[in-house]
């Protein structure tokens, strides 16, 4: 849909559900998968990879810096300016 800009995800995309047992307690299940189309590979473990690897570091959260906002919005125009 478009490119991605920021850093790679953990790879935690397994859906689950719930069920509970006899004894009131509660059992997890995996109840689907997340594959990357046209690959077949597993994105659980396998964290999505930015187009722009954009790093968010605790300075930057302490400075009120987003450096990934300002390289999405430099990406998008630029986009914008080949139309």
């Amino acid at each position: 849909r478009g490119p991605l800009v920021g850093n790679q995800t953990f790879g935690a995309v397994i859906s689950t559900g719930g069920a509970y047992l006899i004894d009131g307690s509660l059992v997890r299940l995996p109840g689907r998968g997340w594959y990357v189309e046209g690959s077949g590979i597993n994105m659980e473990h396998h964290g999505c990879v930015p187009d722009y690897i954009v790093p968010l570091t605790p300075h930057d959260e302490e400075t009120d810096r987003d450096p990934q906002l300002v390289k999405a919005v430099k990406v998008l125009l630029k986009r914008l300016n080949k139309k």
